[in-house]
């Protein structure tokens, strides 16, 4: 398992949501449609530097409720399944605690300071000039990945490079190789996108 290939495992605060994606990527990548809890805490530690212990992953499963499948065989050993309210989790994880305050007063400052503007004259000519130093937004990984997709990109097979590379010439778009894989997965997972490795062992991605 490449660990860059796997950001959300970095950027997750909770044990949960690493495990989470742990599950998903073994089943999607590796075909391993389970993991024990001393399995996920193995490779959080070795792969991903997250050093964590099989009661913490175990404490953490143990708590979310549908979004795993507990599997106990005969034999002994349980293991854990991710499902689909597990999945709907990680795409659209939680806002965090205390956020929406924060956006609150945020809108509370923003229209203060808007009111102040709109009593100088010269607010208008400043807005201009901020928006000109400020420049545009940066389009996020998925949202580019899906611009390619419905303008036909993906008619033709394509590796990860050569996404990189339209991307960048074409669409003026910088792309790094370890944030491709999630919103390609996605597609797959839905269906969208299909992949096969070509002659050289690199995944090529095509329209499903």
């Amino acid at each position: 398992m490449d660990s860059t290939a796997y950001p959300q495992v970095h950027d997750a605060s909770k044990i949960l949501d690493q495990a989470l994606v742990i599950l998903r990527a073994a089943r999607d990548d590796f075909e391993i449609d389970g993991l024990s809890s001393p399995q996920i805490a193995k490779v959080l530690t070795d792969k991903f530097r997250h050093r964590t212990s099989r009661q913490a992953v175990q404490m953490a499963l143990a708590s979310a409720g549908r979004m795993v499948d507990r599997v106990t065989p005969p034999s002994g050993g349980a293991y854990f399944r991710i499902m689909r309210p597990g999945e709907t989790y990680l795409d659209n994880p939680p806002k965090e605690a205390g956020e929406g305050k924060k956006v609150k007063r945020h809108r509370k400052a923003t229209a203060k300071t808007v009111s102040k503007e709109f009593t100088n004259a010269e607010a208008p000519r400043k807005r201009k000039a901020t928006a000109k130093k400020r420049g545009p937004s940066k389009k996020g990984t998925y949202a580019v990945v899906t611009e390619l997709l419905c303008d036909g990109f993906f008619k033709t097979p394509r590796t990860l490079s050569a996404i990189i590379e339209h991307a960048a010439n074409n669409l003026g778009y910088h792309l790094k190789t370890n944030e491709l894989p999630a919103p390609l997965l996605r597609y797959l997972r839905n269906k969208n996108l299909k992949r096969e490795k070509n002659s050289d062992h690199q995944f090529e991605y095509s329209e499903a």
